[in-house]
């Protein structure tokens, strides 16, 4: 096949994420070029996306072929399955210059979507809204947990919305847009959810689902995941839109917040407080090292004086998940969670306090 570099270089990128750095199965580390498209799967997620110029070709790129196609001067590619000595391989040929041949697999035993039951369910989705919902609530998601549910993007119809939510225990975001079709839902693991963002979906997007898989389809992309199974939580409940009402300007607080936390012991970390006093509000850390405290004004009377711990790391990643210039900040005790809600869409965020002295 003769391929664009730009092009085929950008797809690999596209897929390179979910070829297996290490895999029980070695020709998972490769992405197969077949009828027009390229695969990349590690058995619980596999993504593909059409190769222009790459129809009628079968074969296998490994994953050693990987950089050395990115690196590639611009212009023309030519990729072709060679057999020699009983073994499948590829030559790669950049202009007159350049060639290079890998050894591979046999791309008929590389394995194929047919391992998906992704059911008659369907329902269609804009791209650019899917991809943005997912990510305005991604970083809420845990990478690790023994609740695998937490590991997970909730996305769910109830016949009125499409509400997505992610939480690690200590946070939780969630957004939500209308959505007016049978309810659904479906909890989407995190690396499937990444890369539904990265792959820059455009369009209408198709999903199928059964109660074990899913595929999402968009005229260049086609991704297909296992399910987290289980039941998720029910948060909805544990937003409280009551205490103080605070309009931050949120990046000047999240700035506040991050000069506050270079303050902080790198081998004894300790909470960021906030007071909240009068009409200002005041940012500070208070360690053996450095007491830095940085105060700023409110549009909100508090009163008395309260004192709020947070982890300053999750704070700024709750804080900076927004796009708004100022955001409502719920601040109800030191023992209760902070309510953060957009002023100009419908993402919503919680984060747990801990304790300070």
């Amino acid at each position: 096949m003769k391929v664009q570099k730009w092009e085929l270089a950008n797809k690999i990128r596209k897929l390179r994420a979910v070829v297996p750095k290490q895999a029980a199965v070695p020709i998972l580390q490769n992405i197969l070029v077949e009828d027009g498209r390229l695969t990349a799967t590690n058995m619980e997620l596999t993504v593909s996306t059409a190769l222009q110029d790459s129809e009628g070709e079968t074969m296998l790129i490994p994953v050693k072929a990987f950089g050395l196609i990115d690196q590639l001067p611009s212009g023309e590619v030519e990729i072709s399955s060679r057999k020699r000595n009983g073994r499948n391989g590829i030559m790669i040929r950049s202009g007159t210059a350049i060639k290079n041949v890998f050894e591979t697999m046999d791309p008929a035993e590389f394995p194929r979507g047919g391992v998906y039951d992704s059911g008659e369910n369907e329902a269609t989705i804009n791209g650019e809204e899917l991809a943005g919902a997912i990510r305005n609530v991604l970083y809420a998601v845990a990478k690790t947990s023994a609740k695998q549910n937490m590991c997970a993007v909730c996305m769910e119809c109830n016949g009125e919305a499409l509400t997505f939510t992610g939480l690690n225990g200590q946070q939780v975001a969630q957004d939500w847009i209308p959505y007016a079709e049978a309810p659904f839902r479906l909890l989407i693991p995190r690396s499937a959810a990444e890369q539904l963002i990265s792959l820059g979906l455009e369009g209408d997007v198709i999903i199928n689902y059964s109660s074990v898989y899913a595929s999402f389809q968009s005229d260049e992309y086609m991704v297909q995941t296992r399910l987290v199974e289980g039941e998720y939580f029910n948060v909805g409940k544990l937003f409280r839109e009551d205490g103080y009402l605070v309009e931050l300007m949120r990046e000047p607080f999240s700035k506040a917040v991050r000069r506050a936390d270079m303050c902080n012991e790198d081998s004894n970390p300790v909470p960021v407080r906030i007071d909240l006093e009068g009409d200002s509000l005041k940012v500070y850390i208070q360690s053996s090292a450095a007491a830095y405290s940085e105060t700023l004004p409110i549009n909100t009377d508090v009163g008395e004086k309260m004192t709020i711990g947070f982890n300053p790391a999750l704070l700024r990643t709750t804080m900076e998940s927004f796009g708004d210039e100022k955001v409502d900040a719920f601040f109800i005790s030191p023992k209760m969670p902070l309510i953060v809600r957009s002023k100009t869409s419908q993402l919503r965020a919680l984060l747990l306090p801990v304790m300070v002295r």
